[in-house]
């Protein structure tokens, strides 16, 4: 550090670690909620994950692949507690496209946790004869790992489903949505 800046309270020698959350919840039933936060909690981080959408089917005459399904939108925020209870939605996960398709799966589900929304992924969608620039593997995320091409599922939270690779192929479910409360 040079003289020029030295004791100024930005410094690296100066920094003062976060503090260490009183209350950690984390929650990962699929559905909606309450949370109540304790009476002594001042300021909430607030970490939502939507669901990860399915991955889409290919039809019995059908070549190429399907698309995965994308990972659900990842949120982290700081909030000041000005209400008693919050209401909650952990989104669920995509459903994938059935075999026998051409068939997209579904989107995952929104996250909320009061006026914060992160949205689920979208669905992988299916694919024509002949073509094979979609991309069948499952979008991956912070907390999940996408579902393999060929139908596979995702596992974790927030991860998007597998698409199919063979003709007349289901695709993969995505993995639902995470929601995680420090209290401060």
């Amino acid at each position: 550090m040079s003289a020029f800046n030295s004791g100024l309270p930005n410094q690296p020698d100066k920094v003062v670690p976060p503090p260490t959350p009183a209350n950690l919840t984390t929650i990962v039933v699929v559905g909606p909620g309450s949370f109540v936060p304790r009476a002594s909690t001042k300021w909430m981080r607030v970490t939502l994950l939507g669901g990860g959408g399915g991955g889409g089917a290919l039809g019995s005459a059908w070549s190429g692949n399907a698309s995965g399904g994308q990972a659900g939108q990842p949120m982290s925020m700081w909030m000041l507690k000005t209400q008693s209870a919050y209401a909650y939605q952990v989104g669920q996960a995509g459903v994938a496209g059935a075999a026998g398709g051409p068939i997209s799966g579904t989107a995952g589900g929104n996250t909320t946790f009061g006026s914060l929304t992160a949205y689920g992924g979208l669905p992988g969608t299916a694919q024509g004869s002949g073509a094979n620039s979609y991309e069948p593997r499952g979008q991956s995320c912070c907390y999940g790992q996408g579902g393999v091409g060929g139908g596979g599922f995702a596992t974790g939270y927030g991860a998007g489903g597998g698409g199919a690779v063979s003709s007349n192929a289901p695709g993969g479910n995505g993995s639902g949505g995470l929601l995680i409360i420090e209290e401060y």
